[in-house]
């Protein structure tokens, strides 16, 4: 049915501006609906580059595993006779290794102040829209938490299927039929193996890593942020109250104190009765 009232996308206004007059209900229309698009568009297009950047990396440590398998293959068929064809096999190791190396470096430089940003902001949005639904029932605050979960799903699924690509050719070059080579190709294969322990594990600003098991972390620590101990509803108050002793921590190592009571007069008004 036809209505005169002035719906907006996201139930959220401009400041400073009156949304209930024909110039503020336009320029409040339009700026939503330009930051959907191209806000949209933003945030997959980061998302897919860490995707394909990543993918990159599991096919530059697929073709190690790939190198050493017919290597192993080699050895076992043709032994070390053809000393050319071996060298050739290593050197593509090698090579190979070394420019994954260098290639983590840059993802590393180029994305982790990037995930940071993403998983910070992106949990604090889930925890505000989530808080949101639930008090106010808002129905586009699930669009907004499927949004922001996607964010961080990908970009620890990524580092994830990486970290599980590594340790599976890991096991891969141990069980490479290295002792098959001469004793001095025997050293430098060793090398390789040693090396190929210690790779960089994708990480947010080396703070912690990107994988399945932060996840999980991430995922309970939101499940605290937005649930109470109560069942059926949020206390404005605990979160209050929580806020109020952060923030006086500071004050307390210098021998000071927060204004206490003007807060506990405001937060009587705050506290929401459970069901």
């Amino acid at each position: 049915a036809a209505t005169n009232s002035k719906a907006l996308p996201f139930g959220a206004v401009l400041p400073l501006i009156d949304y209930e007059s024909d110039l503020g209900y336009a320029m409040n229309y339009c700026y939503f609906t330009v930051l959907t698009v191209y806000g949209a568009y933003g945030l997959f297009a980061s998302d897919y580059l860490i995707l394909t950047s990543m993918t990159i990396a599991c096919a530059q440590v697929d073709t190690i595993a790939v190198t050493c398998e017919d290597l192993s293959q080699y050895l076992e068929i043709f032994g070390a006779e053809n000393d050319e064809e071996v060298t050739d096999l290593m050197k593509t190791i090698i090579k190979t290794h070394q420019m994954h190396i260098r290639f983590m470096k840059l993802l590393h430089k180029r994305f982790s102040l990037h995930s940071f940003v993403i998983i910070v902001s992106s949990m604090i949005c889930i925890a505000i829209a989530s808080f949101v639904l639930i008090k106010a029932f808002w129905i586009n605050g699930i669009l907004m938490i499927v949004l922001f979960f996607w964010q961080l799903v990908t970009v620890f699924s990524a580092g994830g299927v990486y970290m599980a690509r590594v340790e599976d050719v890991q096991m891969k070059i141990n069980t490479t039929s290295w002792h098959l080579l001469p004793v001095r190709k025997q050293k430098m294969f060793l090398c390789i193996i040693q090396n190929f322990q210690f790779i960089a594990e994708p990480s947010a600003l080396s703070l912690f890593s990107l994988n399945f098991q932060t996840l999980v972390t991430v995922n309970n620590l939101e499940n605290n942020l937005i649930l109470s101990p109560h069942s059926n509803y949020v206390s404005y108050f605990s979160v209050l109250e929580n806020c109020l002793s952060i923030l006086n921590a500071p004050f307390q190592l210098l021998g000071l104190t927060c204004n206490r009571g003007r807060h506990d007069t405001q937060a009587k008004g705050l506290t929401i009765q459970g069901h």
